[in-house]
């Protein structure tokens, strides 16, 4: 080392520590952004894929445009710097662009009406104009630093790959700083607000060092002159790491459809997925850096091992897949997670690294091993770093489409990572072809990998999707002794319908035993279950599918057309199209559960083929807020608010959407849990729905489970006469005596507060759940394994009065006749208080003023 890079050098581990920072910005930026842009394109796999692409592919044109030009003379720490405060500058005014992201995507929707094809190009076009210069200058940071290394370290290959590796950890401390404080605490905007101010200090900082470096010594002295095509040579290295790319995404994509099965869909269990995959990373590159600078590999060697160790490594996972609920189940009894619920985040991120740590260490060190392999020369360091990220980068690109959209739905989760596994052995196998041409070995190592895929194959053990599908993350650890008993198989259980679809993984199975009736036959068990957890069922959530269409649909006056956002079994639909409607749309983001609802149509009376139905495949909010036409009553009944993605269906801006969609005198109906759920949290979503639906109602569909909260544009008028007609229609009437409700007193049972009662409940404050703080989602999780249906039964109970103070009819004594049958189905559900409401409620009506 010279003596002017010998004085500049001491500034190498400033510089390596803010770029260890801003790898921690970028993956903030990365989860903040992506659900900012979710939030306006919706959440279904081709919304977040094109998200996520317009992504890589600005990080993958910014590196390849950097360096291009950083190895001719410039000032790499100046460029780092401006790059940086760059970043934070976009950072603050993105909110502004997205506020114009929005308008713009729903006027191409209304205005042009294109075909999906066409819509999905606008749809990545937008994304692509608002993400790709934040991330295009991301990309460039590190062939600007590969440069600045390049000129102050002896080690070019150890110094580049270490950064690299730095950056990623960084990643690694940023993706649980984003899931875990700052947006829990701060929310959306803030935490991009505070996470740019950081970026401005990055870029500042690297400033003031480039200033100080400049004056130890001139910088770039050896890059004086154009740099070549250094990697011209070694064209074959950077289309074998945009393959490894292309695998490692795919891999992600897989584990993290395992993962999701095992540790729960919460926004904290993808944090800890995501946070495991990039320590692998990180620890891989600094690991395998260092290897290659203190032992003095060269060549490809390096890379054609850990290629092939990849692959290895990545089909060993899939002998551990069908045993992780049972040590899930095992970790959650030994650590006591029922009693301290941090401890869920242990389990997760434990399992998470069982996974993902072994195949990512030899995938992080892919990138120190590309730069030795491909010649990484000191004079254009950064020209070479930039094309192989930007490769990389590519590849990324490539493998998440295909596995979400290719190899998911034709070979399975399991069959996606035997894919991508066979992947890195053929690189591996080609790459040595290549490189060692008259080598036995080398042609041995190639027809290895080609025979090797087809015995991965044969070997890798199949799974019991029953087992994998048992939902041990939502507390079946509760109905078993020991982790062995969560084998369902020979329990008689009949698997009727499994697919992995393209959001969710969705299985239906049939219980072996036989219910009494719902109507007068005996009825099979069958339930439905989405990324391991039961979202519907022929017999036990038959009161909440079935009353969540009649409730609205008896209190509107004259219901014509109807959405309902969320299919499951199909069972509300076909109750909605048991009225006089003129259209139903159903709105379901998962293709699968769609075919999976037929498996219930002894059930759900066929609504699919009632020419009346239109299915859309579709975001509930995207369908909401994409539309123009108005609804007489819509029907939102998603899975729980807890869950990533779903949460976004809870919102005070949600159901603001689905207000604006309301015709006059529409009604707008709302699913709420009371299990897995802390009294305090049903309150703010209580209050939430009560901010946009002042005259709110709450309707209690299965005690101590289910609610169903009841919002209207101008108000209710609840007729008891008028109801009584509506539900007395012959197909109404035989809906609703399939669940033991004979009249319009008995369906207006179910409801225990109104306006008033609700207001005195949730209080005259307090916090709201929005899209900006995401309340539920970040809290509701916490609480999942919390006994709280005995606690928010009597929370409401302490305010319920019934509906009747809020029933109105013209003749005094029918109403107060109506209210004594009222009193009686009241006191048959245990339901007193209301039933005494309803009792001098009567006695007023008789007693002569």
């Amino acid at each position: 080392m010279n003596e002017s890079r010998r004085h500049s050098s001491i500034f190498f581990p400033f510089i390596a520590a803010l770029f260890f920072a801003s790898g921690g910005t970028a993956l903030v930026y990365e989860v903040a952004w992506l659900r900012s842009l979710i939030l306006i394109f919706g959440s279904t796999a081709f919304a977040v894929s094109t998200v996520l692409t317009a992504f890589m592919a600005g990080l993958a044109a910014g590196s390849y445009g950097v360096g291009r030009w950083i190895d001719r003379g410039v000032r790499p720490l100046v460029v780092y710097g401006a790059l940086e405060i760059g970043i934070g500058l976009y950072a603050l005014a993105i909110p502004y662009l997205f506020d114009l992201v929005e308008p713009l995507y729903r006027a191409v929707w209304v205005g042009l009406s294109p075909p999906a094809y066409l819509f999905a190009l606008v749809r990545f076009a937008l994304g692509f104009a608002a993400l790709v210069l934040p991330t295009a200058m991301m990309g460039g940071t590190l062939p600007a630093l590969a440069r600045y290394a390049a000129d102050e370290r002896s080690s070019v290959v150890g110094s580049v790959g270490g950064l690299y590796g730095l950056n990623t950890l960084g990643a690694f401390l940023g993706t649980l700083a984003a899931g875990f404080l700052l947006l829990p605490a701060f929310g959306l905007s803030a935490t991009l607000r505070l996470t740019a101010a950081v970026n401005l200090v990055i870029g500042a900082a690297a400033l003031g060092l480039a200033k100080r470096a400049a004056a130890s010594a001139e910088e770039g002295e050896e890059a004086a002159e154009p740099a070549g095509d250094v990697v011209s040579g070694r064209r074959h290295i950077v289309f074998a790491f945009a393959l490894t790319g292309l695998a490692a995404l795919a891999l992600e994509v897989a584990w993290t459809r395992v993962l999701t099965l095992v540790i729960g869909p919460s926004v904290y269990a993808f944090s800890l997925m995501l946070a495991a995959f990039l320590a692998g990373l990180g620890l891989g590159a600094l690991i395998f850096s260092w290897a290659i600078a203190r032992f003095r590999w060269r060549g490809t060697a390096p890379f054609i091992a850990l290629s092939a160790a990849a692959g290895i490594l990545a089909f060993l996972t899939t002998l551990a897949f069908g045993r992780l609920p049972l040590l899930y189940a095992s970790f959650f009894l030994s650590w006591g997670a029922l009693a301290d619920p941090r401890a869920l985040f242990a389990i997760g991120l434990a399992i998470s690294g069982l996974v993902m740590l072994p195949a990512t260490l030899a995938m992080g060190g892919l990138f120190p091993a590309a730069l030795q392999a491909a010649q990484l020369s000191r004079r254009a360091a950064g020209r070479a770093t930039g094309a192989l990220y930007a490769a990389n980068s590519a590849g990324a690109i490539a493998g998440a489409f295909a596995a979400g959209f290719v190899l998911v739905p034709l070979v399975g989760l399991q069959g996606t990572v035997l894919t991508a596994a066979w992947l890195y052995l053929l690189v591996a196998g080609g790459l040595a072809l290549i490189t060692y041409r008259g080598s036995r070995a080398a042609w041995l190592l190639a027809a290895a990998a080609v025979i090797l895929g087809p015995l991965l194959w044969r070997t890798a053990p199949s799974w019991d999707r029953m087992l994998m599908s048992s939902g041990v993350y939502t507390g079946g650890y509760e109905a078993v002794p020991s982790p062995d008993d969560l084998d369902w198989s020979g329990r008689g259980y009949e698997e009727l319908f499994y697919e992995e679809g393209l959001v969710s993984t969705v299985l239906v199975a049939r219980e072996g035993t036989l219910y009494g009736r719902l109507g007068e036959d005996s009825l099979p068990s069958v339930f439905l279950v989405v990324s391991g957890k039961v979202d519907a069922s022929s017999v036990s959530d038959m009161p909440t599918q079935i009353m969540s269409a009649h409730i609205p649909l008896a209190l509107h006056r004259r219901p014509r057309r109807v959405a309902v956002i969320g299919l499951a079994s199909g069972t509300t639909a076909g109750s909605a199209l048991r009225h006089e409607i003129e259209s139903l749309d159903v709105v379901e983001i998962e293709p699968a559960i769609v075919e999976a609802s037929h498996e219930f149509d002894f059930v759900n009376g066929r609504p699919l083929e009632d020419p009346r139905t239109r299915v859309t495949v579709a975001d509930g909010r995207t369908f909401l807020s994409l539309g123009d036409n108005p609804f007489d009553v819509i029907i939102s009944e998603p899975s729980n608010p807890w869950m990533s993605g779903v949460s976004n269906l809870f919102t005070r801006e949600y159901f603001e959407l689905a207000r604006a969609r309301l015709a006059d005198g529409g009604i707008f109906a709302q699913w709420v849990q009371m299990y897995g759920m802390s009294p305090e949290n049903v309150r703010v979503l209580l209050r939430t729905f009560q901010a946009v639906f002042p005259e709110a109602y709450v309707f209690n569909t299965l005690q101590f489970a289910d609610l169903l909260l009841i919002g209207s544009v101008d108000g209710l008028r609840i007729d008891p006469e008028a109801i009584a007609r509506r539900v007395g229609a012959a197909s109404v009437s035989a809906d609703l005596h399939r669940i033991g409700v004979e009249d319009a007193a008995g369906l207006l049972a179910y409801g225990r507060l109104g306006p008033a009662e609700l207001s005195d409940l949730i209080g005259p404050a307090g916090p709201l759940n929005t899209d900006d703080n995401a309340y539920i989602e970040f809290r509701a999780p916490l609480d999942l394994y919390r006994q709280t249906r005995g606690d928010n039964e009597r929370q409401i109970g302490m305010f319920a009065a019934g509906l009747a103070p809020y029933l109105s009819s013209a003749d005094a004594g029918a109403l107060a006749a109506f209210l004594e049958r009222l009193a009686a189905e009241y006191r048959a559900r245990s339901y007193l208080g209301e039933a005494d409401a309803a009792l001098r409620v009567a006695d007023s009506l008789q007693t002569p003023d």
